[in-house]
């Protein structure tokens, strides 16, 4: 095989794995609405019923949720199982109403550790739901935080487990900053896309939406290079400010 034969076969294989990868983006991004439907059903229900306790395991409250509405389930742990929970439970929490002004309405009074320990924020966005205003909650352990990547699933235990999160690791300390950024509804333009892939690099002075991409891609990174960490620096002075709300948009 010639050279450019084969650099030519090179870029057909690059280009097929490259729509392969756009294809499954695409495939995720038209499910997560779904995902994050369940899940705010499923938190919204224990929210209700389940008595949460920050110092107790969530998968108590939930197990509480599931015999307050006499769903039974094999495990409440389990993927299918919680998706299946939660499929039930949505006419019952949502019934009539429009989805995303129940949601509003039951999470107005939820605690602030529950909404950021089940990342509800998540849901917020992706459902366009008000929450109430939030600050980060300090007391995480590292057992928690990992407890809390579940979503779209809901964390089992407590979020105050294993070792507390040290101020100097910034990747950890940074998430559980977005995870009290609630979105800010009557700002958020009606098409914006949350899952739409960003092609173009950040433009200078970029909102906090682009440092949300920035911070959600990088946590996927086992390692992040100089200019990554200092962008991670600056995202967390910006969010320091007592005015970072106004800079949403």
């Amino acid at each position: 095989m010639s050279q450019s034969a084969r650099i030519s076969r090179i870029e057909e294989l690059v280009a097929s794995k490259l729509k392969a990868q756009l294809e499954r983006k695409k495939q995720l991004a038209q499910a997560v609405p779904t995902y994050a439907q369940r899940h705010a059903t499923a938190v919204a229900a224990i929210v209700l019923a389940g008595e949460p306790k920050i110092d107790e395991p969530l998968v108590r409250a939930w197990a509480r949720t599931l015999r307050h509405y006499e769903i039974q389930v094999r495990e409440p742990t389990e993927k299918s199982q919680q998706v299946r929970a939660a499929q039930l439970l949505l006419p019952i929490i949502v019934g009539e109403q429009r989805l995303s002004s129940r949601f509003a309405e039951i999470f107005g009074t939820a605690p602030a550790w529950l909404l950021q320990f089940t990342r509800t924020v998540l849901d917020a966005w992706i459902l366009r739901f008000r929450l109430p205003e939030m600050k980060p909650i300090s007391n995480w352990g590292t057992g928690g935080f990992a407890d809390a990547e579940h979503w779209p699933l809901l964390p089992h235990g407590v979020l105050t487990a294993g070792e507390p999160i040290p101020n100097d690791d910034v990747g950890r300390m940074m998430m559980l900053v977005m995870q009290s950024i609630v979105p800010p509804i009557d700002r958020l333009a009606r098409d914006f896309d949350f899952f739409a892939p960003k092609d173009d690099p950040p433009r200078k002075g970029g909102t906090i939406l682009d440092d949300i991409y920035s911070v959600l891609s990088l946590d996927e990174k086992p390692e992040w290079s100089s200019y990554e960490r200092r962008r991670m620096r600056k995202i967390s002075r910006r969010l320091s400010r007592d005015d970072w709300a106004d800079s949403l948009l």
